[in-house]
């Protein structure tokens, strides 16, 4: 609705225990792996093609996140709505996943005008680009997202206002995936200039390119200090040699219970509700 500037869809590792609404600083943003989002009142078509899915595993939590901006003098009513189809693998072979290439270390000083920035990201398994979008707030002046190959640069995606970055960025669609080999490399420019009476950092700015990407397996982040993806919450671990074993129910309250990145083992317990597994690459899964 008006005001609005994503609404986001995670699954939950360690999410609310209810259903009711709460401010986001009450939840643990690391306990949340992203599904899907929009950004802008009225959104955009994300539809990802005919034959593709994003899996949720059987028992995780759906959470909606949403971020709304006000700067009127009077409170603002609104309401998001998410619509989730569900499909077979029949229907949908090619399962897919989210990856996000994003500079958050900014410090955009006051007064700079196209200070660029430049993240490179190399890509350590083969996968196949289905969509793409850019991503910067009021201040950006270019955002262009780039595959290099054997050293060759292909240029996919450019845009220079930063407000529709912001609310409405072109999201561009491939008839045919692109695709990227181990040691490819994904570069995003991002530039802004400050017109503002203060140092800009992240949030207030953002650098952001989001695809998706298949064949999926988890949500890639390749932040600033990242070179290569990196699935959130970490990959699995080899079981042998951790603490617990497959089996083990822990004590009364869940305490020691064998579990494994988002596989929900932690879902019904009172206390706790989180699986180390899920939040600490190479930690033994209890």
């Amino acid at each position: 609705m008006s005001g609005g500037h994503h609404a986001a869809v995670f699954v939950g590792l360690m999410a609310p225990g209810d259903q009711s609404s709460l401010p986001c600083s009450e939840v643990e943003m690391g306990s949340l792996r992203f599904i899907a989002g929009a950004g802008g009142a009225g959104a955009q078509d994300t539809v990802l093609p005919d034959g593709t899915a994003l899996t949720i595993a059987a028992g995780q939590r759906v959470v909606i996140q949403s971020h709304y901006i006000n700067m009127t003098p009077t409170d603002r009513v609104v309401m998001d709505a998410v619509d989730l189809k569900v499909t077979t693998l029949e229907e949908s072979p090619t399962d897919v996943d989210a990856f996000a290439v994003v500079d958050s270390d900014l410090d955009i000083p006051v007064g700079a005008e196209n200070f660029e920035r430049v993240k490179t990201c190399t890509v350590n398994e083969p996968m196949d680009i289905l969509m793409m979008l850019g991503h910067t707030h009021d201040y950006g002046v270019l955002f262009t997202l780039e595959f290099v190959r054997e050293g060759v640069a292909d240029l996919l995606y450019q845009a220079t206002h930063g407000p529709t970055l912001r609310d409405t960025p072109d999201v561009l669609f491939f008839d045919e995936p692109l695709h990227l080999d181990p040691g490819d490399e994904v570069r995003m420019t991002c530039a802004w200039t400050n017109t503002s009476d203060h140092a800009l950092g992240w949030p207030e700015e953002m650098c952001v390119g989001l695809m998706y990407y298949s064949p999926g397996r988890g949500y890639l982040i390749c932040d600033t200090d990242d070179p290569s993806p990196v699935v959130q919450g970490g990959e699995a671990v080899d079981p042998e040699g951790a603490c617990v074993v497959p089996g083990d129910e822990g004590n009364e309250l869940g305490i020691g219970r064998y579990c494994t990145a988002e596989g929900g083992e932690c879902d019904d317990t009172p206390e706790p509700t989180l699986c180390l597994a899920a939040l600490q690459p190479g930690a033994p899964e209890y």
